[in-house]
């Protein structure tokens, strides 16, 4: 029993290089969980969604009767990784980030089907988009490449909530007695500062006196120095996580031995 537990493990799993079963089911699921969104997203259209209703709701059966027993299948093997093993070990898959997920895109859906009219909870079933990510090296190495520049780029935020503070609170004291309906107040001209140091401007906010288009002039070149620092430390961080990935030992799932990724034979 434990053996075919720690087999279904691996096969709802992330396929490791090799296990062509595990492969196999992680581009099934990727194209039901494809589906579903596009589901979500075609339905929102009024024309469609009344002339393919019937559609829709047995595309959305034919996800739920995926996704449901998956979930479970899911919850009964999750004993055999280390992770969830001991007493409490189901409770702490049940808890997990992908688990809550499944569960919240799940949720919605069986309301709908049970008469229960939550409309606002409905696109919450996007959220199985999500799950996409765990079957995409691409995405999993972004998400890797977030977690390794967290710090540097809480930094650039902090550094980006600074500036936008100090230019709306300079603009405001520069318009608002010649131009009081785009900065009458400093909360109100943040939405001018947003758009100035992220973009060229939107244009539904714009200083009119001297001072405050050279102030603005000033804070636009500021905003391209800094909103540009994230770019160059993600792509680098991307860079090194990918480097770090393609260099990592491969671990053969019939005799267990490790060679490097890059090897030949």
């Amino acid at each position: 029993m434990s053996d075919r537990r720690r087999r279904l493990w691996q096969i709802l799993e992330v396929a490791e290089d090799g296990d062509n079963a595990s492969r196999i089911f992680d581009i099934a699921i990727s194209c039901v969980i494809t589906i579903a969104v596009l589901a979500v997203i075609l339905e929102s259209v009024p024309a469609l969604k009344t002339a393919h209703e019937s559609m829709f709701k047995w595309l959305e059966w034919g996800c739920l009767g995926v996704f449901i027993p998956e979930y479970f299948l899911r919850l009964w093997a999750c004993k055999s990784d280390d992770r969830y093993k001991g007493k409490y070990g189901r409770l702490r898959w049940f808890l997990s980030p992908m688990a809550v997920i499944d569960l919240i895109s799940i949720i919605p859906s069986l309301c709908w089907f049970c008469g229960w009219d939550l409309r606002f909870l409905r696109a919450v079933r996007l959220m199985r988009l999500l799950r996409l990510a765990g079957y995409s090296k691409g995405l999993r190495i972004l998400h890797r490449t977030f977690a390794e520049c967290r710090s540097q780029l809480t930094i650039c935020l902090s550094g980006m909530l600074v500036l936008l503070v100090i230019a709306s609170s300079l603009l405001y004291f520069a318009e608002h007695e010649a131009n009081p309906e785009s900065f009458g107040s400093i909360p109100s001209s943040m939405w001018w500062g947003i758009c100035t140091l992220t973009t060229v401007g939107y244009g539904d906010a714009v200083p009119v006196t001297t001072i405050g288009k050279l102030m603005s002039s000033v804070i636009s070149i500021m905003g391209i120095g800094i909103f540009a620092l994230p770019a160059g430390i993600i792509a680098g961080n991307i860079e090194k996580v990918w480097k770090v990935d393609a260099n990592k030992d491969i671990t053969c799932p019939h005799c267990g031995e490790s060679f490097p990724s890059d090897k030949k034979e």
